[in-house]
């Protein structure tokens, strides 16, 4: 699960340099650069899915749209149509979806929304803005790309002893942000042979927040490295961790489709 910040930043410029000015002259307005989620939220998204007898989680990209559904239409309404989001399946252990699907609500809070309209919002993204990033990244000189519709993580990534919830609760955190990224050209999916480079992927941060001028909360990004007892960790081995460690045992978990698999959910 974990990469080194050095990746985190490689990941994050390429959407920024590549995909995120585009897409921000295509929708009229600052295209997303990272979800911002409480970790409350995170966690009751989690228990929902352990109830469902979750093996994994698979999240779709998708935009905001006006579906006919109130809960959605209304961050539609609050200045986020178009933009960028994701929707959230919680799957079987093969990656198929079970039936139920969620989005974060910016304002706070998880949402429940019917299969129907996960598909409008998931359909949204794939209709419009993948034509225009296939067309952005053929022009740079990678001819037949597909460019990424979701990606899938086994269960135990997020909620195993050493898991992504482990750690944020480890690290007092209060939140996380999901940044939206690039893979680095010439990337190979760490176990196979997919080259997914420039495909579009994201990078899980962990978040705490600060008052400044009263009881107002401001959010900031902290990186795992920066932590106490970093150094201290344990590594492959079971000596303590190096940073090289952490290269090595990071490597990047998420599955991305296309190309890496055929199963790429229900919606």
């Amino acid at each position: 699960m974990f990469v080194t910040r050095d990746y985190d930043h490689c990941v994050i410029g390429n959407y920024l340099k590549k995909k995120h000015n585009p897409l921000s002259q295509l929708i009229g307005k600052p295209e997303t650069t990272a979800i911002y989620i409480h970790k409350a939220d995170f966690e009751d998204l989690i228990q929902q899915a352990l109830a469902a007898g979750a093996g994994g989680m698979r999240m779709y990209f998708a935009s905001y749209c006006a579906t006919g559904f109130a809960p959605v239409d209304e961050i539609v309404a609050a200045g986020y149509d178009k933009m960028l989001t994701l929707t959230f399946a919680p799957t079987d252990a093969s990656g198929t979806d079970l039936g139920q699907y969620y989005l974060f609500n910016p304002a706070g809070g998880l949402i429940n929304i019917p299969k129907p309209i996960a598909v409008i919002l998931n359909g949204s993204y794939r209709n419009v803005k993948i034509p225009l990033l296939t067309a952005i990244i053929t022009d740079c000189g990678k001819p037949g790309f597909q460019e990424t519709k979701s990606m899938w993580l086994e269960f135990e990534k997020l909620h195993g002893s050493c898991g992504f919830v482990r750690e944020m609760q480890c690290q007092g955190a209060h939140g996380i942000a999901i940044f939206i990224g690039c893979y680095p050209i010439g990337y190979i999916l760490p176990g196979t042979t997919y080259d997914v480079s420039w495909q579009m992927t994201v990078i899980f941060e962990l978040t705490k927040t600060v008052k400044y001028f009263g009881n107002t909360p401001y959010t900031y990004v902290f990186d795992v490295e920066d932590t106490d007892g970093y150094d201290g960790r344990k590594g492959g081995s079971g000596e303590p961790a190096t940073r090289s460690d952490y290269t090595i045992l990071g490597g990047n978990t998420i599955n991305p489709c296309p190309p890496s698999t055929t199963n790429c959910g229900g919606a």
